[in-house]
């Protein structure tokens, strides 16, 4: 039978003798199975060595069922949370701390709770809480009891854990890395790099060989020439007595042959 939180449950007896099974189910579920089945086995009898004497005969084995069933003393036994067989069998459960056992103190049954319990659990609760040395025989049967009980109990198993195929991501393919050719240059004619002389000429006004010479020509040396006598000046082809104007004066033309 499939039981919630993923487990299954199956007794004790059948899991090949585990030791360190526990029962399933929480401290006040398990101590209700507990009781439950402590009544059918002393009711059958099967597996238990019960003392053959006047108080088990005559006591214990007639009236405990009656008191494991009644409603009032399982309360009893519920609010024993701090000491009681309910504490250890939570420890149990919830640590490391061995399985639970009976103690004669479980018995001592407060008159509260016998006095709201059924006729025959009220008469065994009242007996026990003055008999302290029943209470002890009581415990002794409950744990011959609880021995044969424990393994019917179902033992909650973790459900295996589902199988996950790992998830395998694709390799991508090594890549080589080549080597990068630089990039040919764009072949560009001279003349598109270079404006022309008549572009030139046209933005700036003066033709570009005239505006190169003048910036990388060296200035030409300034010449001056020596004064240089005038050769009719103090010679005898100066014609003296005519002036400054000199032979200018007199048109050569007309002069008179000389007598």
């Amino acid at each position: 039978m499939t039981m919630p939180f993923q487990t299954r449950r199956f007794f004790a007896a059948d899991a090949g003798g585990s030791a360190g099974a526990k029962p399933a189910g929480t401290a006040l579920e398990v101590l209700t199975l507990v009781l439950d089945e402590s009544v059918s086995a002393l009711n059958a009898g099967d597996g238990l060595q019960i003392p053959d004497d006047e108080l088990h005969r005559e006591i214990l084995v007639p009236l405990l069922p009656a008191m494991l069933g009644d409603k009032a003393i399982r309360q009893h036994w519920r609010e024993q949370s701090a000491s009681g067989f309910l504490a250890r069998l939570a420890a149990h459960l919830e640590g490391d701390a061995p399985a639970p056992q009976w103690a004669a103190a479980d018995f001592e049954i407060h008159v509260t709770a016998s006095y709201l319990a059924g006729p025959d659990a009220k008469a065994l609760a009242d007996t026990l809480l003055s008999e302290e040395s029943l209470r002890e025989m009581t415990a002794e049967l409950m744990n011959q009891i609880l021995h044969v009980v424990w393994g019917r109990l179902p033992v909650a198993v973790p459900a295996a854990p589902e199988l996950v195929a790992p998830v395998v991501e694709p390799v991508a393919p090594a890549v080589e890395e080549r080597e990068l050719e630089p990039a040919a240059e764009a072949f560009v004619p001279a003349e598109e790099l270079v404006p022309s002389a008549v572009e030139i000429e046209h933005e700036h006004g003066v033709s570009p060989w005239v505006a190169l010479l003048a910036d990388t020509a060296p200035p030409l040396p300034t010449m001056v020439r020596p004064a240089k006598p005038s050769p009719l000046r103090g010679t005898q082809h100066t014609f003296g007595g005519l002036g400054d104007r000199g032979w200018q004066a007199r048109n050569p033309l007309t002069r008179q042959p000389m007598m």
